[in-house]
């Protein structure tokens, strides 16, 4: 009780003496204040969130980047570090708090598992499943990585790679069943599946073969192949008679792309899963992987307004990867490699792309040992190189640069931080230099 006295004290008296109306609030300003720079980080967290709880100011997310480092870098343990982020994030629940910094350290966590020595991408999805189940990090930090990392697993997997359609969606459910990895991320592959096999149906038939697997596919799944195919009495653009004619699946597209651009109806109006369902009719009978993904490009660049269909992309580039000597090795960095130099012949799209090399990234910095061994400072060179290199866009390792030049900041003493800024922009690139700034720079 002592101790908490004098704490709110001085939470109040910089309350009370300062008296900003502005929307953010640079570092430096932060910093004039002596009740501020003279105490502990913890309690300027305090000091803030009392300040925006009453809506005199308003705390950037790249500058709660940097408050919470500068508690989190006192604790050296992976694992406290994760559960300290988590309790910051609750106690200071004003801040715009950082999925990226929690995807970050969960990653520096990972690394030192049996797992990660072992390239076992499925059994890092369960350490991750697990811990967001016990609350040690939220859904937020872990939802996109694991996107990235199942891709890895069904890549890399022979076995799965072997499987006929059926049986990758009933495996696909098992993994939601066995609680390794969260049917949100599965769904997206399983109903691609799904959608795959159903075009291989009697249309009359469908209805009856979408119903008897129920069992074999998660709720989602389930839900929205009856969408997709039967129950699409609601959907007006399929009911408008144009469409209604149209002789095959493509013909279909090309009415519903031309209303769409005329503004007859919206693409919204139509929605992802009934688009879904007419491109696997056009997929379904191309056996090769390769020429899959030529046609799919080929319909998307035809019909350039329909709704965006990632899970279908998805599930072309896990297919096409799945056969090709970086799946054999799993060599993620060629992985990586691949799908960017892939988008940069636009044969992919940067809808597919980005979500999968965010988590791929992650994995990446989890399992190399060369980047292990790295100093933080060459960390955050060689992450930048991954765009100078063409390996993937700076959106995307930016992401995890930021957080290790915020954790070499919040690790260097007040009277050298300057100098170890002025490295830090020297090596960064301009995403990452930005987001810095954010933090570090008025």
């Amino acid at each position: 009780m002592k101790r908490l006295i004098p704490v709110v004290a001085l939470v109040l008296a910089f309350c009370v003496g300062i008296a900003w109306a502005a929307d953010d609030v640079p570092y430096s300003q932060l910093m004039q204040n002596p009740l501020f720079a003279n105490a502990t980080p913890e309690i300027r967290l305090q000091m803030l969130n009392t300040k925006m709880e009453a809506d005199e100011l308003d705390v950037s997310s790249d500058l709660t980047v940097r408050l919470f480092w500068d508690v989190i870098v006192q604790q050296a343990d992976p694992m406290e570090r994760l559960k300290l982020f988590t309790q910051l994030e609750d106690q200071y629940d004003e801040f715009w708090a950082s999925s990226d910094q929690s995807n970050y350290l969960l990653m520096e966590y990972l690394a030192g598992t049996e797992q990660a020595a072992n390239l076992d991408f499925l059994g890092l999805m369960k350490i991750a499943y697990d811990l967001e189940e016990q609350g040690v990090i939220s859904g937020s930090a872990s939802r996109w990585t694991m996107q990235g990392f199942l891709a890895l697993h069904l890549i890399t997997d022979p076995a799965f790679q072997a499987m006929s359609p059926a049986d990758k969606m009933v495996y696909l459910r098992g993994l939601n069943d066995q609680k390794l990895v969260l049917s949100d991320n599965t769904q997206g592959f399983s109903l691609s599946v799904f959608f795959e096999q159903i075009a291989g149906v009697a249309p009359e038939e469908r209805e009856a073969f979408i119903n008897a697997n129920k069992d074999n596919v998660d709720g989602y799944t389930f839900s929205h192949a009856l969408g997709g195919w039967i129950n699409l009495d609601d959907v007006e653009p399929l009911l408008d008679p144009e469409v209604a004619a149209a002789a095959t699946p493509q013909d279909k597209l090309a009415v519903l792309n031309a209303k769409i651009e005329a503004e007859v109806f919206d693409s919204f109006d139509l929605g992802e899963y009934p688009t879904s369902a007419l491109i696997w009719e056009i997929l379904a009978p191309i056996a090769d992987p390769w020429e899959r993904i030529q046609k799919y490009r080929e319909l998307r660049d035809l019909y350039p307004n329909m709704p965006v269909t990632t899970d279908v992309e998805f599930t072309l580039v896990v297919d096409f990867m799945g056969g090709e000597p970086e799946a054999a090795d799993k060599n993620v960095l060629g992985i990586i490699q691949r799908l960017q130099f892939m988008e940069d012949a636009e044969e992919i799209s940067w809808h597919t792309v980005a979500p999968l090399h965010y988590g791929m990234v992650g994995m990446y910095t989890v399992v190399n040992p060369e980047y292990r061994a790295m100093s933080l400072m060459d960390r955050l060179a060689h992450l930048v190189n991954f765009d100078s290199q063409g390996w993937a866009s700076s959106l995307t390792s930016s992401e995890y640069s930021e957080q290790v030049a915020s954790e070499i900041l919040a690790a260097t003493p007040e009277a050298e931080k300057e100098a170890v800024l002025a490295q830090v922009l020297e090596i960064a690139d301009f995403f990452t230099t930005s987001l810095i700034e954010d933090g570090y720079v008025d």
